[in-house]
């Protein structure tokens, strides 16, 4: 995916993938691109032109998705379902604190939560 954001080009194909991370509605990597700067490109689901909230499965929503591909129960929730793909661009510590976040055992998360501010 490339994108142009304030007249700086983010070209998944180009960026070194520095790391990834996945749950049950979203991956997510981490890139950064020949200049310095760091960008992270998601692929998340959206029904009916919405993102789904955090912690919502596409099945629970379009259960009509488990069904046979060549039924119409299928077929209808599949129309409603799109993937897209989202840019942000990201700063030197917004990377590292997405990094940790990931990255790091729910344990620690609230032990992080003043160091990251």
């Amino acid at each position: 995916m490339k994108k142009t954001i304030k007249g700086v080009t983010y070209d998944t194909d180009k960026a070194t993938s520095l790391i990834s991370y996945s749950d049950e509605n979203e991956d997510q990597e981490l890139y950064q691109i020949s200049a310095g700067k760091f960008f992270l490109h998601s692929g998340c689901p959206f029904v009916d032109g919405k993102r789904l909230p955090k912690g919502t499965e596409v099945e629970d929503v379009l259960p009509g998705l488990q069904a046979n591909r060549k039924s119409k129960e299928h077929k209808t929730a599949s129309q409603r379902l799109e993937w897209r793909d989202i840019i942000k661009p990201m700063t030197r510590r917004e990377a590292l604190a997405w990094c940790i976040r990931k990255h790091t055992p729910r344990t620690f998360h609230k032990d992080l939560s003043s160091f990251l501010k």
